[in-house]
């Protein structure tokens, strides 16, 4: 759900109560409240000349020029905010910290899920699968062999699989091009942890195809 964020010098000075299922339709509720600001804008600043033109200026009196309205309005910048629910509350969507995101053919809360666990505001040892895996281990895997397997599960993916290569890379990443949350469709998109490129968001079809070379 989109909402209507209002900033005023980039603090967050409230948010509104309804959501709106796509942008356009939150940006067509942001031009109509403008309309209705400029409208009242406008009958605040015709009161305030009105108020001037009879004002009667008298020094024996305590009378004063009446206050220009318009200087004491908080101009907001009106932005539409990406929002989803999970379990607890709703929770803002934050700058994800790879591209494509949008391309994983799955729920929103998923994806800021998978998002999470990659930018560490997710433990990915929250996750069962990870943590069992964690057991069975005499030496720790690593944080980003951790974070595909809790993005496995989240995604409701069959496993972590490897792509291997003819080209060896070192002593961390052997033959092995990339690993992949195998989704059970080869063109589907899934989240792909590149030897040369980390994490990023495609399908193994598309990888496999552009490395024919080395594979």
């Amino acid at each position: 759900m989109f909402f209507i964020e209002y900033y005023k010098q980039n603090n967050l000075i409230d948010i509104s109560e309804t959501g709106y299922p796509t942008i356009e339709l939150t940006e067509a509720a942001i031009a109509e409240e403008k309309e209705l600001d400029d409208v009242l804008e406008q009958e605040l600043q015709q009161k305030y000349e009105d108020d001037l033109q009879q004002l009667v200026l008298d020094y024996d009196t305590s009378d004063r020029e009446p206050a220009n309205p318009l200087h004491l309005i908080y101009r907001f910048d009106m932005k539409p905010q990406l929002y989803y629910y999970p379990e607890k509350g709703c929770t803002k969507v934050e700058k994800h910290v790879i591209e494509g995101f949008s391309n994983l053919q799955t729920d929103t809360e998923t994806i800021e899920i998978v998002n999470g666990i990659l930018s560490r505001s997710i433990d990915p040892m929250n996750y069962s699968n990870a943590k069992n895996w964690m057991r069975q281990c005499y030496n720790e895997p690593n944080a980003d062999s951790r974070k595909m397997c809790s993005i496995n599960q989240a995604l409701h993916g069959y496993g972590i699989e490897s792509v291997r290569t003819s080209k060896w890379k070192n002593v961390y990443w052997c033959d092995i091009l990339c690993t992949y949350v195998n989704m059970g469709d080869t063109y589907k998109p899934t989240v792909i942890h590149h030897r040369k490129y980390g994490f990023m968001i495609a399908s193994i079809g598309d990888v496999i195809e552009k490395n024919k070379h080395v594979i």
